[in-house]
């Protein structure tokens, strides 16, 4: 449990020093948050729904938003 809590903090870590990188930190950032509800329903949504390969992919393509909103110039 305590390698499993140490490699979460690891990632989680990881992804927001990308997500400072980007240009706009403060939209990529908001976008990020909005991301997080996607990304812990898709590992269950198999229980919920017979689509999880719906949550995938918005899960997935929700990098396209991110991508949009880190080229975006103010």
């Amino acid at each position: 449990m305590g390698q499993a809590t140490t490699f979460l903090a690891a990632q989680l870590a990881a992804g927001l020093g990308v997500l400072v990188s980007l240009p706009n930190v403060e939209t990529c950032f908001y976008y990020g948050l909005g991301a997080l509800p996607l990304v812990t329903m898709y590992p269950t949504a198999k229980r919920w729904t017979n689509y999880p390969q719906m949550f995938l992919g918005f899960t997935f393509n929700w990098g396209a938003l991110m991508g949009c909103a880190a080229g975006r110039t103010r």
